[in-house]
């Protein structure tokens, strides 16, 4: 993005053409990637526990198993059945565009566009977190990664309509409703 100001402008000026700040602003969050994180709150009852500690576990476990197995095949059918139920909601709920609300084809398993080159995804990055840091934390992590060429990106506000869906998926799967905290937190690529 070439971006010049070849005179002084007035700050009323800078409103109706637009300033570099916001510009730059603009370009940066282009290249943003966001990390989603679930958890369970501290306070839900033993059986609400029980039932999340199930859910995360075959996410994290089918996350992980499908880097060593290489069987997408099996795993996506686990990955699924925690895909559809959100895309549904997306769909009921009219948030993103149609291209954010279809199962994405890749190993990681996900939602968004299938061209890295041109269209935004949200996939699922327990499995890439546990080989970083070691360890399972409790929390399902997913990655808004924009597209490879800044045209599609994610914001913020964005991302909470979408992590909203996503816990209340979560909390229908554990049978519950407002056990589940969601954050967002930016992640440097």
């Amino acid at each position: 993005m070439d971006i010049s100001f070849t005179e002084p402008i007035s700050g009323h000026e800078r409103l109706q053409k637009g300033s570099y700040e916001s510009k730059v602003s603009k370009n940066i969050e282009e290249k943003k990637s966001y990390l989603l994180r679930f958890r369970l709150y501290t306070d839900a009852s033993d059986d609400v526990k029980y039932r999340y500690k199930k859910v995360y576990e075959e996410i994290v476990a089918t996350d992980t198993n499908r880097r060593k197995s290489g069987k997408w095949s099996l795993c996506r059918k686990h990955i699924e059945k925690y895909l559809n139920p959100w895309i549904w909601k997306l769909n009921e709920y009219g948030v993103g565009n149609p291209s954010d609300r279809q199962l994405l084809n890749r190993d990681e398993g996900g939602i968004g566009g299938d061209c890295n080159r041109t269209e935004r995804q949200i996939r699922f990055y327990n499995d890439q977190e546990v080989l970083l840091c070691g360890g399972k934390f409790g929390e399902i992590t997913l990655i808004a990664l924009p597209s490879d060429d800044g045209t599609s990106f994610w914001v913020p506000d964005e991302l909470k309509q979408f992590g909203e869906a996503f816990s209340e998926m979560l909390n229908d799967q554990i049978k519950t409703s407002g056990a589940i905290d969601f954050y967002i937190a930016l992640f440097d690529v």
